[in-house]
């Protein structure tokens, strides 16, 4: 028995699904090899959650390429298997979307060579699905398409999805988290020539190994894979977390370093087994990128970027941590102990960031950038067109104006959504608790189960009852149709006792339901008996709700909560609670997850907490508690304080923040611009550049409708910017039609808008600034006519709010 076919047996015990080896003896023999190598390949969850016809499907429309198509009859098996036969990208939801994509392309494709096929498909792409910000909760590659947007992470995860079904071996590579910046980043790796080349997903370019995000990537610390089933010979490989491989990437893009870290215990000897994380601070988290655990010898190494890190060595209930520097390899030795007491005083950090090297990958010619431009432009109209279908359709049901007003923010959902409320007319309560992402992909037959299926206790406020019982989502989940399930399956006696007592129902889980790296659907949970921690507090969520009891997960911290006698009361930490109280510095408005955060630190270590309505009250258990605040400098730098504390039960604890000073030497330039602008209004009057820049102010060059771009214009949004000399620059006419340009445009009308069509003008700013050439967008802060103090190009979150501290230092 070989070790793929011992795997499929355990998870064929573990999910009980008996009946699958006689459906795939009734497949052809080639087609049941692959489907049985998908699952075998598959984490269990994806066994119970995802219909057989899915794998059999991917198996089938993967043999037909492989014994069709040249560029996949040439893929080692190993790649074949892992990059294009697998049906998992990520953490999507799955789907049978394979043939679907290929139908589409088959005959663009038809006779062209291996890259400028893999360039075309990533135009279709563009042409159907463009850059707009979700929440985390990764949707299936046809909801995508059918919405025509997603975050990065389904775009690329979209992306990977078309490539594979056209025969090419794909993946998604992600920066769990920029150390320059904040945020994380995921694209696209396609094996073409006998070699892995990059590319943004849904971004076009007229060459491969070339995106907006390349500079960005070359300060990497850490560009990571994910990898189902046997990863290629050869690759580096970070550690595996259920079934899922981590390969790390990061060389490909960045200078890099071999950091090694030897754990001993508190006698000095190697400690074996002890999980290290590799932390980068963003959004003011310390973020484990990769986690590695130790060998017999206590030794762990991970390849990684150069910027600073902090270690944290776990076992047992043991901990310890070390900052290292930019330059330093190890061995860092680090002796595990019990956590030291709460100092209750501000420390500082310094953390370095990156600087990047040689920007790795193709510099296009001008004409590949001029193609490039007319690809953006022709995919955008394509895209804008489906979109205002997309409309037109939801507007087409006839439905009244709040129900049409559902169906237009479902486009390209409308028509199921509208044909289950004329199935169930009074059901309009259940759409209004829906997440505005829910009503893009949410299945008829989860609406139909989830209304049918809820009770109408007695004593529940109508909020309470359609928020936290009707709605069918607890956290972010993979939605299915399994209300009724979950309502019978207790006996009427157990249920009774848990519908009278929900903190029996929750040590019933805590008893029953071992702890994993899954986290499947709640029905799935109940049936492996395995979840992650948040997969756990989402079961509980949704089994209550079954039982006709309100339930959530906290908004400060995620715990499972239950509505009791007008309360909510929690099932893990204690209900007498202490209250943190943050005070800003006198004028100066601070966000949570951007100038500071507070973790609370349990066994399991550091646990974020989100503040109450007003962004500086925090109800916290009794416990240890970190909060840290930062400031970012403009090369990515941060200067951090970190305060250490104890709350005790009942006590309100005021705090009066406080930032690591920077001086202004730091944050500030003065950089000489020549007059080379070609700026025109929209009437074609020619601007030049000492006028536009005699008062100072702001310019910022514009690509309307990429993500960078999209990223700034947001930002801008969220700022007062009146009296701010601002002005805009995008390429043309038509980028007024983009709807976050036009909502910017409408909240700010006396910013002008002026048209740069010559991309030779942003990147000669850029270089005369010092900021990364070649990348949009380009804010450039001025100190007076043509004089530049501060610049920053490409993808920089917080880019925004850091160039008006800087404009409020310089201005006149």
């Amino acid at each position: 028995m070989t070790d793929r076919e011992a795997v499929f047996l355990e998870k064929l015990a573990r999910t009980g699904l008996w009946q699958l080896p006689s459906l795939l003896q009734a497949l052809p023999d080639e087609t049941a090899r692959l489907a049985r190598l998908c699952y075998a390949a598959s984490p269990a969850g994806d066994w119970l959650d995802t219909p057989p016809e899915v794998f059999f499907s991917c198996a089938a429309h993967a043999r037909y390429l492989r014994e069709n198509v040249s560029w996949t009859r040439a893929l080692p098996e190993p790649l074949f298997l892992a990059y294009v036969l697998h049906p998992r990208v990520n953490n999507e939801a799955l789907c049978d979307c394979r043939p679907v994509f290929y139908a589409a392309l088959a005959e663009r494709l038809r006779g062209l060579p291996e890259e400028a096929a893999i360039l075309e498909i990533n135009r279709w792409c563009a042409e159907h699905v463009a850059y707009q910000p979700t929440d985390e909760r990764t949707r299936s590659a046809l909801a995508v398409l059918r919405a025509g947007f997603g975050r990065c992470g389904e775009e690329s995860m979209f992306a990977v999805n078309v490539l594979r079904a056209c025969g090419f071996a794909a993946r998604q590579v992600y920066v769990p988290r920029w150390a320059h910046c904040d945020d994380n980043h995921a694209w696209v790796e396609v094996r073409c020539g006998g070699a892995w080349h990059f590319l943004g997903a849904c971004e076009p370019e007229a060459v491969l190994d070339r995106g907006w995000f390349n500079s960005a990537a070359g300060r990497a610390v850490l560009v990571h894979s994910r990898c189902f089933g046997e990863p290629e010979p050869g690759a580096d490989l970070i550690g595996r977390e259920g079934d899922v491989v981590y390969c790390n990437e990061t060389a490909r893009y960045a200078d890099v370093r071999r950091l090694t870290v030897r754990v001993t215990d508190e006698n000095g000897m190697s400690a074996a087994g002890a999980d290290v994380d590799f932390c980068i601070l963003n959004n003011c988290e310390w973020y484990p990128a990769a986690t590695v655990q130790t060998d017999a010898s206590g030794m762990a190494a991970l390849t990684c970027g150069l910027g600073s890190l902090r270690l944290l060595a776990r076992r047992d209930g043991l901990c310890c941590e070390a900052f290292v520097s930019p330059e330093e390899t190890g061995p860092v030795v680090l002796t595990l102990g019990k956590r030291a007491p709460a100092p209750d005083r501000w420390e500082p950090i310094e953390l370095t960031a990156p600087r990047g090297g040689a920007v790795r990958g193709t510099v296009p010619t001008e004409a590949q950038r001029d193609l490039q431009e007319r690809w953006l432009r022709q995919a955008h109209e394509a895209w804008t067109q489906r979109r205002e279908a997309r409309l037109d359709e939801a507007d087409a049901q006839g439905l009244p104006p709040e129900e049409t007003a559902l169906l237009r923010a479902g486009a390209g959902h409308a028509a199921q959504l509208a044909a289950f409320l004329r199935e169930e007319p009074e059901a309009l309560p259940l759409l209004r608790t829906l997440l505005p992402k829910d009503l893009l992909d949410i299945a008829p037959d989860v609406l139909r189960d989830t209304w049918a299926h809820t009770p109408r206790p007695d004593g529940v406020p109508e909020g309470i009852w359609a928020a936290f019982l009707l709605c069918p989502r607890v956290g972010y989940e993979q939605l299915l149709p399994q209300r009724r399930e979950l309502t019978t399956y207790f006996s009427e006696e157990r249920s009774a006792v848990f519908r009278r007592d929900p903190a029996a129902l929750w040590a019933w889980l805590m008893e029953t339901i071992e702890p994993s790296v899954l986290s499947p659907s709640p029905l799935a949970a109940l049936t492996l008996r395995q979840a992650s921690p948040e997969a756990k507090r989402v079961l509980f969520a949704a089994l209550c709700r079954a039982l006709g009891v309100p339930a959530r997960l906290a908004p400060e911290d995620g715990a499972a909560e239950y509505w009791q006698n007008g309360v909510w009361k929690r099932t893990e930490g204690r209900n007498t609670r202490g209250t943190v109280v943050l005070i800003c510095p006198a004028g100066e408005k601070w966000a949570c997850g951007v100038d500071f955060s507070l973790s609370a630190l349990t066994p399991d270590g550091a646990r974020l907490l989100w503040p109450s309505a007003d962004g500086l009250t925090f109800s916290a258990a009794p416990g240890d508690y970190c909060l840290l605040t930062t400031n970012r400098l403009p090369n990515g730098d941060q200067r951090v304080l970190r305060l250490h504390f104890s709350l005790a039960a009942g006590e309100r604890r005021t705090i009066c923040l406080e930032r690591a000073h920077a001086a202004l030497s730091e944050m500030l330039g003065s950089h000489a611009m020549e007059d080379f602008f070609s700026a025109r209004t929209m009437a074609g009057e020619p601007v030049s550049g000492a006028a536009l820049t005699a008062r100072g102010g702001l310019l910022a060059w514009l690509a309307p409708g990429q993500e960078p771009t999209e990223h700034l214009l947001r930002e801008l949004l969220d700022e007062d910017l009146q009296g701010l000399p601002l002005t805009l620059l995008v390429p043309d006419a038509g980028s007024l039609r983009n709807e976050t340009l036009r909502r910017f445009c409408e909240k700010n009308p006396d910013v002008p808008v002026l048209l740069d069509g010559d991309a030779r003008t942003a990147e000669t700013a850029a270089r005369q600034t010092f900021a990364e050439a070649g990348k949009l967008p380009l804010l450039v802060v001025l100190r007076g006519p043509l004089t530049a103090a501060y610049a920053v190009s490409g993808y920089h979150v917080g880019s925004a709010a850091l160039a008006l501290r800087v404009w409020q230092a310089v201005r006149p």
